[in-house]
């Protein structure tokens, strides 16, 4: 069975971790709040593995990772909200344990630079490197931040179709951001 990590996987990117479990992996998933932890794990199928931990806690969060990885396997498949520090993303690399050639989803805020964010990654050789970029909706004259449905519609899509680089919603004009 395939292992995938979600980290921020409590919030908007919960229905992500519930889709993965529903599509036949193990998923372990990395948030800071115990509750919204409980919250999606009473959503699960005893597939989900939670990892409550600060993904800046470096010693707690490799405890957290090397556990799941004897316990699950290595990673297939990574869907990561981290931001805006690529540092904090770095650190969680050098952690990991992945099969070879296993994909990383990136999940970016609509003010990042993609460009400079891939560019300040130290990614293994074997990672498949996915962006998500999160924008906004125009609608009627007004716009809006995504929904979280949106939002998961947009990462599972990124899942199936392996581009480089996606954008969910729209990024500009810049002055309708909401």
């Amino acid at each position: 069975m395939k292992h995938a990590l979600v980290v921020g996987g409590t919030g908007m990117l919960a229905d992500v971790s519930i889709w993965l479990v529903n599509n036949g992996y193990k998923v372990s998933v990395i948030g800071r709040r115990k509750e919204r932890m409980m919250q999606l794990i009473s959503r699960g199928t005893g597939k989900l593995r939670p990892l409550v931990v600060d993904y800046n806690d470096k010693e707690k969060l490799k405890e957290e990772l090397d556990d799941t990885v004897n316990n699950n396997g290595r990673f297939s498949l990574v869907v990561a909200w981290i931001h805006p520090e690529v540092s904090a993303l770095n650190s969680l690399l050098h952690l990991l344990c992945c099969e070879k050639n296993w994909t990383l989803i990136h999940v970016l805020s609509s003010q990042v630079n993609m460009e400079i964010i891939q560019n300040s990654i130290l990614l293994p050789g074997d990672c498949y490197y996915q962006q998500v970029q999160l924008g906004f909706k125009i609608e009627n004259q007004t716009s809006r931040w995504l929904t979280h449905q949106e939002i998961v519609a947009g990462v599972i899509q990124s899942i199936y179709s392996s581009q480089k680089k996606s954008i969910v919603g729209t990024i500009s004009p810049e002055e309708f951001r909401p």
